[in-house]
């Protein structure tokens, strides 16, 4: 829930001195804001709603209206009190009514909060996906100050789609104002018990939450977000698993496989059936569970809302289909089952499963690794590419892994791999054609980009270049082509790890710009920092550039998931793009010269 949109009075430096006067008069009735929004945030939402309704009323035709800020942001109240007391149809009214005032008085920050709110309207009216989208594009323009009820917002919807893992992180992100990390950290181990089965440990941590916080602060409400989706039992009677708990699940004597229907969908029970395979010592099944780890949390998102499941669900086997589509490579799907990160590997025409050691142990691991953004790897590191594979991989795995730079891990350096968001993916992937139209994009930073893109230049000689190129070009021109490479910065926010974006001479261009895009490219190399960040990060759809990009049709992605070095990126880049002209696959072209300075080859 946004703070109210007016924390202290509107009143600013370059007010006039009438202005001043006017707001010195209606101190006592603007005072009426914070006081709705707090009756509403405590729980005594109609008498909120009254009040802020009573004072919108009391404005018309009061001087203090004609100040720009006033009117739009008392809508910008009302409309979150409504859209709590349930009003869903006159709180989105109100929402659009204070965004077109905004917009017309050039007012971005409450245009900016009236989002945030909007977000929290679709949350209420149980519209997770809409929800989660409007606070993910708004982290990087909402001010410092703003953050923490965005973030708080954001874990809210997370948790509301299932998405524990990823409210997890978001609650991890930054610093907290006001002594706040406590509740931070608690609520994030709390969400790492749950997401491991541990309902009776995130239960109590969700409740002592809960309990040292104020009614209808954020953190309260966050807590008892949490403290409902801990008292959801794992797993309902149904035809598909029946034992809920380890013990119960080591006792059935049938693994069995997934099933259609919404079961299929739910994910409390394909985890279920993944650790029932694995306790039974089935990987091929624990495989066929495997795939629906993605699906199921992409089910939740959709339920109550229109849209069909989408496509390729746990309805049917995939084993059989993947081999035929292997051509000699193996297929490594890394998962986590009972406090174990495991690989379930495919090669030869069997799937064998292999441990890789205590799930907190590799998620440490693996964080340490993300975020000192180092290319030395030691040989213990994770994720360990089982040696008795065939030197072709294709993988894929649970969030748990972030997005690492493959090619540097142990057993993996100078092998082809093509990263996936799952087994499906790779059996339904699109045929390859060689490309016919190429762009080749440079940013204005850094001065390297440019070189390269003239540099690449000799190999395709009959490609479109562009050089610090704007937004709406390179959307169009991306539209238009086969073949793209686009050369600049790239950057995180640290407020939103998960969400990248190139600086472009009018702005940055984000993951969420190119879902504009009617077509786009069969292949794109990102030779930008962070370019393939956020793949398998998230339990919903790939994510980031390289998600975005596979969801509108692009074959292959390369990019690179942690940041890159200028030089020896535009000399590998060369290489990459030399062969993949004499017609080399994209994930060998990438080992043998990309994949060892972090780049991956990520295929939809």
């Amino acid at each position: 829930m946004s703070p109210c949109a007016f924390p202290d009075p509107p009143h600013t430096p370059t007010s006039s001195h009438d202005e001043h006067a006017v707001l010195i008069t209606a101190r006592p009735l603007l005072s009426r804001i914070s006081l709705g929004v707090g009756l509403a945030g405590a729980g005594r939402v109609e008498e909120g709603v009254t009040l802020l309704e009573n004072l919108h009323r009391s404005l018309r035709g009061h001087p203090v209206s004609e100040i720009p800020s006033v009117l739009p942001g008392v809508l910008v109240d009302l409309g979150l009190a409504q859209a709590l007391a349930g009003r869903f149809g006159a709180a989105a009214e109100r929402l659009e009514e204070a965004r077109s005032l905004a917009a017309s008085r050039n007012l971005v920050l409450l245009d900016t909060v009236a989002r945030q709110n909007q977000g929290c309207l679709a949350l209420y009216r149980g519209e997770t996906a809409e929800a989660i989208g409007t606070f993910r594009e708004l982290v990087p323009v909402v001010p410092e100050r703003r953050r923490e009820a965005l973030r708080t917002d954001l874990a809210e919807a997370l948790l509301a789609g299932g998405l524990i893992e990823e409210a997890g992180r978001t609650l991890a992100e930054s610093p907290w104002r006001d002594g706040e990390p406590g509740s931070a950290r608690t609520l994030v181990e709390a969400g790492f018990h749950l997401s491991c089965g541990d309902h009776r440990a995130a239960l109590h941590l969700a409740r002592r939450v809960r309990l040292r916080t104020g009614r209808g602060t954020a953190w309260h409400r966050l807590a008892s977000r949490l403290e409902r989706v801990a008292l959801r039992a794992p797993g309902r009677p149904t035809g598909l698993v029946r034992a809920s708990s380890p013990s119960e699940r080591r006792r059935s004597t049938d693994p069995g496989l997934p099933r259609s229907g919404p079961a299929a969908h739910d994910l409390p029970l394909v985890r279920a059936g993944l650790e029932r395979a694995l306790a039974h010592g089935d990987p091929s099944s624990a495989l066929e569970w495997a795939e629906g780890l993605r699906p199921a949390a992409m089910a939740r998102l959709r339920r109550g809302r229109s849209a069909p499941p989408p496509p390729g669900t746990v309805n049917e086997p995939v084993r059989e289909r993947l081999f035929a589509s292997l051509d000699g490579r193996a297929f490594v799907h890394y998962v986590a089952a009972e406090h174990r990160a495991l690989a379930l590997v495919a090669v030869a025409g069997r799937v064998h499963s292999v441990s890789l050691g205590p799930l907190l142990r590799i998620r440490r691991l693996l964080a340490h690794m993300r975020y000192t953004y180092t290319s030395t790897v030691t040989e213990e590191a994770p994720p360990r590419v089982p040696a008795e594979v065939g030197r072709a991989l294709v993988v894929t795995g649970e969030p748990y892994l972030g997005d690492p730079p493959w090619g540097l891990f142990p057993g993996a350096r100078d092998r082809p791999i093509t990263v996936v968001a799952s087994a499906r993916a790779r059996v339904e992937r699109s045929p390859a054609r060689d490309p016919r139209r190429v762009l080749l994009a440079a940013a204005a930073g850094p001065e390297g980009a440019g070189t390269e893109v003239r540099a690449l230049s000799g190999i395709h000689p009959e490609a479109r270049i562009m050089r610090s190129v704007r937004r709406g070009r390179l959307l169009a021109a991306l539209a238009g082509a086969d073949l793209a490479h686009l050369a600049g910065h790239g950057r995180v926010d640290e407020n939103a790890p998960f969400r990248p974006r190139m600086e472009l001479s009018d702005g940055p261009l984000l993951p969420h710009d190119l879902t504009r895009l009617p077509s786009a490219p069969r292949t794109v190399v990102l030779a930008t920092c962070w370019g393939g960040h956020g793949f398998l990060s998230g339990q919903g759809d790939p994510g980031g550039f390289a998600g975005a990009l596979t969801s509108l049709g692009t074959r292959t992605v390369v990019a690179s998931p942690l940041p890159v070095p200028d030089g020896p990126t535009g000399e590998a880049a060369h290489d990459f793009h030399r062969a993949l002209r004499e017609g080399t696959d994209p994930s060998e072209a990438v080992s043998a010269h990309l994949g060892r300075v972090g780049f991956c080859c990520y295929v939809g």
